[in-house]
């Protein structure tokens, strides 16, 4: 427990350290190495994020629009990988787009032509089964029985997965999302997040602080939330959520003894 609480309370400092100023402007040896984006010549900085979920397909059909800054160049490149990519708008046209440099580890380059006013992208796309990122459970793996699940990991490089990005960790990106799930889930991501169902299955999300690619995670299924205190609480499976409720209900304590190291915490709900 205590080397828990030690590793909890560096994550705060850094977390708050860092987020003092998020823009990075310098690109170090080897930043490049695992990534085919251009982010330093065209920048992502903002994620429109439209998503729905088909767990019979273990499938998510979505856009992705882009914004981002034109810094002198005439191509956009993004990062994907097991991604179908069905269509590029830029800047409300179709464009003819390339997928080079395909790699079994680090996936393909997504090359779109830009012209020196484009400020924004859409991507329509497909997810796929290979995809490292997202990972699918039936309702017999989970812990209620009832219904199945999904939930991705996008460190260290996989959010080329789950989103055709520029997947480097010195570029820093906003995002929103709206996110369709089948009736009776819940959806959840690293943002603002809902604290209850709804009957359409439709949630949104904020994430308004600038994050690097690999932070964006996505979770589905028989998910209900309960707080431990005004601002940290806990998302599982109802059958589980008493349980873990008691297991964290330390997390305010940390954050206040974080807080007196690195300054308040700057994100708002700290939810687990």
């Amino acid at each position: 427990m205590k080397n828990y609480i030690l590793y909890f309370l560096l994550l705060m400092t850094f977390t708050a350290c860092d987020s003092v100023d998020s823009t990075y402007n310098t690109f170090p040896e080897g930043e490049k190495d695992h990534t085919f984006s251009n982010y330093d010549k065209a920048t992502t900085k903002h994620l429109d994020w439209n998503a729905e979920i088909d767990f019979d397909k273990q499938q998510i059909q979505a856009t992705a629009k882009w914004t981002f800054e034109n810094n002198g160049t005439d191509e956009l490149v993004l990062d994907i990988n097991k991604l179908e990519i069905q269509k590029v708008m830029v800047g409300g046209k179709e464009v003819k787009f390339e997928i080079k440099n395909k790699n079994s580890v680090e996936g393909d380059a997504l090359v779109i032509p830009i012209a020196k006013e484009d400020t924004e992208v859409e991507i329509t796309y497909n997810t796929t089964k290979d995809g490292v990122a997202v990972q699918w459970l039936t309702a017999e793996q989970t812990a209620g029985k009832k219904m199945p699940y999904l939930f991705t990991q996008c460190e260290s490089i996989y959010a080329r997965t789950l989103v055709p990005c520029q997947d480097a960790p010195a570029n820093r990106i906003t995002y929103n999302a709206t996110v369709k799930v089948p009736p009776g889930m819940m959806a959840v991501m690293s943002a603002k997040n809902p604290k209850e169902k709804n009957d359409a299955g439709i949630y949104t999300f904020e994430m308004e602080l600038p994050i690097p690619t690999y932070l964006i995670a996505l979770a589905a299924g028989d998910i209900e939330y309960k707080a431990i205190d005004e601002r940290s609480g806990v998302y599982t499976e109802p059958i589980m959520l008493d349980k873990c409720a008691k297991e964290l209900e330390d997390i305010p304590s940390m954050i206040a003894a974080a807080e007196k190291l690195g300054g308040p915490y700057p994100w708002g709900n700290y939810d687990v």
